[in-house]
């Protein structure tokens, strides 16, 4: 009686734990199709990135203000790090930390990633 009474607690315990160690992250939810004029582009523009990334304000840094210079810039290495940057990274981050702009959101950017496995739609 005992030993069943211990185990029915040792289970309860468990299945707390395990409740409220689960990470709750709301996936994606992604439209049919993502594109470059009705998704990506409105995306960059609210998050700021036109604004440095466009070829005259720091014309020596990537572009982003265009669909050929923003498709360019998605399949390289260092894109998707820079929008996620992991611990450490913090001045690596786009847009900057000290920027009044927002960083771009997990679910953005699989929004972008889908843009790349729909095959860059304008």
């Amino acid at each position: 009686k005992e030993y069943n009474r211990a185990m029915k607690n040792t289970l309860f315990v468990l299945l707390l734990v395990s409740l409220f160690s689960c990470k709750k992250e709301v996936p994606a939810i992604l439209p049919k199709e993502v594109s470059y004029s009705g998704d990506i582009k409105p995306m960059m523009a609210e998050h700021g990135c036109e604004g440095c990334h466009n070829g005259t304000k720091y014309p020596y840094i990537t572009r982003l203000d265009s669909f050929e210079s923003l498709k360019t810039a998605v399949v390289k290495d260092n894109f998707f790090p820079q929008l996620s940057p992991g611990p450490g990274m913090i001045y690596s981050a786009m847009p900057p930390y000290n920027s009044s702009y927002v960083m771009v959101s997990d679910q953005e950017i699989e929004k972008i990633k889908e843009w790349i496995r729909q095959g860059f739609k304008k």
